[in-house]
């Protein structure tokens, strides 16, 4: 019994099948082993990928038996697939130098600047006698208006406004001093800041012996002021305004203001048939009796 049971034993061991042994490692070996790969990762680059354990292991009870798969690439397989990655797309340069006309013009030359227009020279100081001459015409005084021209004075002599003596006279109504400025050379149509002449003066005070006067020397009865128009349409003008105040008053059957504008009317409707009613010796020659001392 003891041989049969031995000689079973001997068969089943000769029938197992034969297991290699797996080695068993020391602990410096596999530090080693450790340096090795991480030399490897540093030198060149890898990638490692780690698998989880199939659900059928699992099943199977074989759990924490995780494969490990190390799949180490080739720098220049890196290389490559990191530039495909990251290189942005090649940008076409196309050189159209042969192509392209550059003008440069040259910046335009401006007109020189016109020369500033000469000052005007500042007026002559006043002689004495043209002193006197504008203080007697404000005065409206005859006799020193004639001593200041006897003495020199300047019948055309200007204020700062452009108006001579005549207009002075035109305008304050005083007809025999208009005659003696006449006489000594005054301008008759000369103009004022405002393009007024003595005959615009004398028709907007309703003067119509100085227009007489004005008219018999000759002077324009066409001239335009720059807003008032020609002496006849300042003096209807003025005849429109007095109707108007004239015509509310029922009581009033006569106004000195309109009369003279109708005087000033008939000499400006018809300054031909005016001149030749005058006399322009006859008119001087009283004048000058009238002004000089006996």
């Amino acid at each position: 019994m003891a041989l049969l049971v031995i000689g079973l034993l001997s068969s089943s061991t000769a029938f197992a099948p034969s297991r290699a042994a797996a080695p068993i490692q020391s602990h410096e070996a596999l530090r080693s082993r450790r340096s090795a790969v991480r030399l490897a990762d540093a030198d060149s680059p890898a990638k490692i990928t780690i698998r989880p354990p199939s659900e059928s292991a699992a099943a199977n009870g074989a759990a924490g038996a995780a494969k490990v798969t190390v799949r180490v690439r080739q720098p220049s397989e890196r290389a490559t697939t990191d530039a495909a990655t990251v290189a942005p797309p090649p940008i076409a340069i196309e050189d159209d130098s042969a192509s392209t006309k550059v003008t440069i013009k040259a910046p335009a030359k401006k007109p020189a600047a016109a020369p500033p227009p000469p000052a005007m020279p500042d007026a002559p100081p006043l002689t004495e006698a043209e002193q006197s001459l504008l203080d007697a015409t404000q005065r409206a005084n005859c006799s020193s208006i004639l001593d200041a021209l006897q003495a020199g004075a300047n019948p055309n002599v200007r204020d700062p406004k452009g108006r001579t003596p005549l207009h002075f006279v035109a305008g304050v109504g005083l007809a025999p001093a208009a005659m003696l400025l006449i006489h000594f050379g005054a301008q008759i149509d000369v103009r004022d800041a405002d393009g007024l002449t003595p005959m615009h003066m004398a028709a907007g005070y309703a003067n119509a012996q100085t227009l007489r006067v004005l008219v018999a020397a000759g002077a324009q009865t066409d001239i335009k002021g720059d807003a008032q128009g020609t002496p006849f349409d300042i003096v209807c003008a003025l005849g429109d305004y007095q109707l108007t105040q004239v015509s509310g008053n029922r009581f009033k059957k006569k106004d000195d203001k309109l009369e003279k504008l109708k005087a000033c009317m008939d000499v400006l409707d018809d300054p031909e048939a005016a001149k030749a009613e005058a006399d322009w010796d006859e008119m001087l020659t009283e004048v000058l009796k009238a002004i000089s001392p006996a």
